[in-house]
Formats: structure tokens, C-alpha cells, sequence
């Protein structure tokens, strides 16, 4: 009897000890878990401002070529009012 009854509270020890270690996997899981939140909402600023960048090039991009196309007419225009001044020299 007293076997049982010790292999009994043996039983009740390594239970116990099985839950505080779940216990403490169970914290680190949580801990791990708001991490890996974080990062996401991290992760989620960093695509937004990307794409805010991205944007932003493609506007200076075609401002770029809105400069370009503006001064490739001027320069044409220059040219045709060149031409037409030189027929009024003397």
C-alpha cells in the first residue's frame, strides 16, 4: 500500500511539474505570438510606404517626361522662330 501510495504522489510531483512547464511554454507561445504581431504590423508599414514611393517615383517620372516633351517642343519652336527672324535681317 504504502508503494502505491508512494508511486501515487511520484505521479502527482511529475504532473505538477508537466504543467508548470506547459505553463511556461504557454507564456513563451503568447510572447512569441505578440512578436510575431508586431513584426507583421511592421511589415505592413513597410509594404504601405513602399508603395507610397513607388507612387511618388512614378509621378516625378512622368514629370520628367512631361519636362522633356516641353522642352523638346521649345527648342523646336526656337528654331522655327530663328528661322523666321532671319528673314527679316537686313
Amino acid at each position: 500500500m504504502r508503494e502505491i501510495v508512494h508511486h501515487t504522489e511520484g505521479t502527482k510531483e511529475q504532473s505538477q511539474d508537466m504543467n508548470s512547464v506547459l505553463t511556461q511554454v504557454l507564456n513563451h507561445a503568447e510572447t512569441v505570438l505578440s512578436s510575431i504581431e508586431e513584426i507583421s504590423s511592421i511589415i505592413e508599414q513597410s509594404a504601405a510606404s513602399a508603395e507610397e514611393v513607388a507612387a511618388g517615383a512614378e509621378e516625378q517620372s512622368a514629370t520628367v517626361e512631361e519636362i522633356t516633351n516641353s522642352s523638346t517642343n521649345l527648342a523646336h519652336m526656337a528654331e522655327e522662330l530663328n528661322e523666321e527672324v532671319s528673314k527679316f535681317k537686313l
